[in-house]
């Protein structure tokens, strides 16, 4: 992709290393739009094994993979970080450390954060935002609201991904995602060993590029 990246390392409690990759794209401002994926999956209480974590959250991680190869051509006023979150899974408090590390980096003037995570399962997308976003000078909520009728609008302070650790910083925060954490059924089967591959809508994933590709581009 010939992409400028960054691997940040920073430790578990019991002394793991983990890792996020931070991929850079330069715009005229320093002002940053970071958007945001985890990468690390849950595994049985008693780790024998991993689960195949297929919505939660490889389904996030191609849809970033999508939207970054279709950014390399195009001209950004806001600089940009695309993360791989490590740490999301974290059942040791507190979690979220991949995106609470990145934030302990100095001078971030970060405008927006987008969150991607649990998108494949479904025909339709939930758009979490927050009051910051919602007081942000640009009109993004009614721009979202108007976007697509599979998408559906919910304000909330109830982040429970990376998209907390923007959110409790005061950041404007958007957080996409097929419901699957709130609904937790069997039709939605993260965090065990039937949330496989097949079950995954491949229109999911690129609409859910799709959408960040457009929240890009209307903030740009």
């Amino acid at each position: 992709m010939g992409c400028d990246y960054q691997i940040q390392e920073f430790y578990h409690y019991d002394g793991t290393l983990l890792r996020n990759i931070i991929v850079s794209i330069k715009g005229s401002s320093d002002s940053l739009i970071v958007v945001g994926a985890h990468y690390d999956g849950q595994c049985e209480s008693n780790a024998r094994y991993h689960f195949p974590a297929a919505n939660d959250n490889v389904s996030g991680v191609v849809a970033l993979l999508h939207f970054l190869d279709n950014m390399q051509a195009k001209e950004l006023g806001n600089s940009l970080h695309v993360c791989f979150w490590d740490g999301e899974e974290a059942v040791v408090p507190p979690a979220f450390k991949g995106s609470k590390y990145y934030l302990t980096m100095s001078s971030l003037d970060i405008k927006l954060y987008i969150n991607c995570d649990t998108i494949g399962y479904g025909t339709d997308l939930y758009i979490k935002y927050s009051e910051y976003t919602e007081n942000e000078e640009y009109d993004l909520i009614n721009f979202l609201g108007e976007y697509d009728s599979n998408c559906h609008l919910i304000l909330t302070d109830n982040f429970t991904s990376d998209d907390y650790s923007f959110y409790s910083s005061g950041l404007a925060t958007i957080g996409i995602t097929d419901g699957s954490y709130s609904f937790m059924s069997p039709k939605y089967p993260i965090h065990t060993i039937y949330d496989t591959p097949n079950k995954i809508s491949l229109s999911q994933l690129h609409k859910a590029s799709e959408l960040i590709y457009s929240i890009i581009d209307y903030v740009n």
